[in-house]
């Protein structure tokens, strides 16, 4: 951890240099950050740490799994555990028979746009096997997303139901039982682990489907405005001209 760059560390690399040709100093050193527990730096001599045996025990496997797949990168710190935003999801899938149906506001919209922006980036992120890129996707952004819907008036059963199955499906490579659970409980007879796949070959090619659409008519659009501007042009200088 970082605590030991300025002892341990430190006289490693003196320890080289006085001792050695410069042919055989350390070529790099890696440090990374501290896993902190409920906010504090988990240390034997605080007597705080936590096993994997006894955080499977206490938050569930399912927590461990996203922690340790997606939990931080080398140089950052990370917090254990993440029971809480598994949590939030849970209560989100378990309110939706309370949410409002009716028509799209610009609201909803906007959790689509995201969801659609989750899914090609998670599908591009497991696929180089960048499992934090897609855990950050899928999970700390679902839930900022969620609570962001919410705190802007949301509350479209359609929408955070569509949300919610496709975040969960997502999910399901890292929080197995999590996913199975919730996908049930919001009315699938199939199992998560079976639609996974098939969900992000479909999602991913109605993406491109979509994006290439949507360039194809701005493209359309942008020639249909050149031509009337240059009708336009034309039309005033022959006014000009004959005037």
């Amino acid at each position: 951890g970082p605590d030991l760059i300025f002892n341990h560390l430190t006289m490693y690399i003196y320890n080289h240099a006085v001792i050695f040709d410069k042919e055989y100093w350390p070529k790099q050193i890696v440090v990374n950050g501290f896993v902190l527990s409920e906010g504090e730096k988990m240390s034997k001599s605080l007597g705080n740490i936590v096993t994997v045996v006894e955080a499977s025990k206490k938050y569930g496997i399912d927590t461990v799994r996203i922690q340790e797949n997606g939990g931080a990168d080398l140089f950052s710190d990370t917090n254990f555990p993440e029971k809480e935003r598994l949590d939030y999801l849970y209560k989100v899938a378990n309110d939706l028979s309370k949410l409002e149906g009716g028509e799209l506001k610009k609201i909803d919209y906007w959790l689509y746009s995201k969801l659609n922006k989750k899914i090609k980036n998670a599908g591009s992120s497991m696929e180089k096997m960048e499992l934090r890129d897609a855990i950050t996707s899928i999970f700390y952004d679902s839930v900022k997303e969620l609570r962001r819907y919410f705190e802007r008036g949301g509350k479209n059963a359609v929408t955070v139901g569509d949300y919610i199955s496709s975040v969960i499906l997502m999910l399901q490579p890292f929080a197995p039982h999590f996913s199975e659970e919730v996908w049930h409980m919001i009315g699938n007879d199939s199992f998560a682990s079976r639609k996974f796949y098939r969900f992000f070959h479909r999602r991913c090619k109605e993406c491109k489907i979509s994006c290439g659409k949507e360039r194809q008519e701005s493209r359309e659009g942008e020639n249909n405005n050149s031509k009337r501007l240059q009708k336009k042009y034309t039309q005033q200088a022959c006014r000009n001209k004959r005037s």
